[in-house]
């Protein structure tokens, strides 16, 4: 497979996720582009190819840890967030309002829930793989999936509630 190829494969699900931490397209696109540079230098030193996605997603996750530790935990305001999701517009206006709201939702839970979550359920990523990716241990990947599932009912809860979203500190 060529390196277009394989670029072009996984860009699409590498920008979900990096939606997902970064909270704003503009970011996402950045750490995704990144994570391509890293990849263009690093290419022949990845010995095996079948894992080039575990490796493109945690070079990406590395790569917006980097970015919090060096510029701080900046939150973008209210219409900053999801502008644009690349891919197939929703059919139904009802269902895309409530994936819209579904992943501003998922952006107030704290980030080791959050992408725990979100190469759970966005990505269909296994457990072993969150694992690799996150450098964590497959237990902690359960744990977080577990606790990041409760947060985010908390939320959904106020919301429908009619309460100011937000989560009350547990965790």
């Amino acid at each position: 497979m060529s390196n277009q190829q394989t670029a072009e494969m996984h860009y699409q699900s590498l920008y979900r996720f990096a939606l997902s931490l970064s909270k704003h397209p503009y970011d996402a696109e950045d750490l995704v582009h990144q994570t391509y540079l890293q990849w263009m230098k690093h290419r022949d030193s990845i010995r095996n190819q079948e894992k080039i996605k575990s490796w493109l997603f945690t070079t990406l996750h590395r790569e917006f840890l980097h970015g919090q530790k060096n510029k701080g935990r900046q939150t973008p305001t209210e219409n900053e967030q999801l502008e644009h999701v690349p891919g197939k517009p929703a059919t139904d206006a009802g269902n895309k309002l409530d994936a819209e709201r579904a992943m501003n939702l998922m952006q107030q839970v704290p980030e080791p829930y959050r992408a725990s979550l979100s190469l759970f359920y966005v990505q269909d990523f296994s457990y072993k793989e969150i694992a690799e990716v996150l450098e964590i241990a497959p237990g902690t990947v359960m744990s977080r999936i577990y606790r990041g599932k409760e947060i985010l009912k908390e939320l959904m809860n106020n919301w429908t509630q009619g309460q100011t979203p937000g989560i009350q500190a547990k965790a």
